[in-house]
């Protein structure tokens, strides 16, 4: 069995954030926990999923839309990031209150902002 010098793990480290910040990843992104708490890891995920993501996603879309569905208006690729985006749950649902009490949105319109299907029936 090899046995390793002792700058081999600091290096083997180095080489993670080098290769994060190569590759403009938050560190814990790409499993790097050393500094990572859990809301520092949510506000990167969030920040990576808008500063880096989105403009490689909307590229894609554009591309998709271009050479599948021949640049048509009726049909489109649309790559859903809500769930990166979303952020933690009390600050999302107290957002949520707000604006239905504002009268902004229905419950219903905030059911389906989080994917869950409408409460209320509508009888005409």
């Amino acid at each position: 069995m090899p046995v390793w010098p002792p700058e081999f793990p600091a290096s083997r480290q180095f080489t993670v954030e080098e290769l994060a910040r190569l590759f403009n990843v938050p560190p814990p992104i790409i499993g790097d926990l050393q500094y990572g708490t859990f809301s520092n890891v949510e506000t990167l995920l969030r920040w990576f999923a808008q500063n880096i993501l989105s403009p490689w996603i909307r590229k894609v879309e554009a591309e998709f839309t271009r050479s599948v569905f021949g640049g048509s208006r009726s049909h489109r690729l649309e790559i859903d990031l809500s769930g990166l985006m979303r952020g933690d749950p009390a600050q999302r649902w107290a957002a949520w209150k707000i604006a239905v009490e504002a009268n902004i949105l229905t419950p219903d319109e905030v059911r389906q902002e989080e994917g869950w299907n409408p409460k209320s029936v509508k009888t005409d």
